[in-house]
């Protein structure tokens, strides 16, 4: 990536800290139906993340989609979502398609 330092720090806390809590909100209905949801570290990290994400979109001035500004953070969250979407594939055994990017 050859976008400025800001916008890589952004984008990848935004997309990773984004993804972790939709993990653990997910994740959590999901051990309290198994009956093995215990203590508070779920809901922790869940709640922390939440946090990180606002602090990471506070961070992100506000821009119009097509605008250079909105032009270099839709892209440099697609190139770290795609990133994501290999990795996370990866670990399951799956070959995937690139993912398509929004015109």
């Amino acid at each position: 990536m050859r976008d400025p330092h800001d916008v890589q720090v952004v984008a990848l806390n935004v997309l990773s800290k984004g993804v972790a809590f939709d993990f653990y909100n997910a994740v959590i209905p999901v051990l309290k139906k198994l009956k093995i949801h215990t203590g508070r570290y779920w809901g922790v990290h869940a709640d922390v993340d939440m946090q990180h994400l606002a602090m990471g979109l506070d961070l992100c001035e506000e821009v119009a989609p097509n605008s250079a500004k909105g032009k270099l953070y839709h892209r440099t969250l697609w190139q770290s979502a795609t990133l994501y979407h290999h990795m996370l594939s990866s670990w399951v055994g799956e070959r995937v398609d690139p993912i398509r990017q929004l015109a």
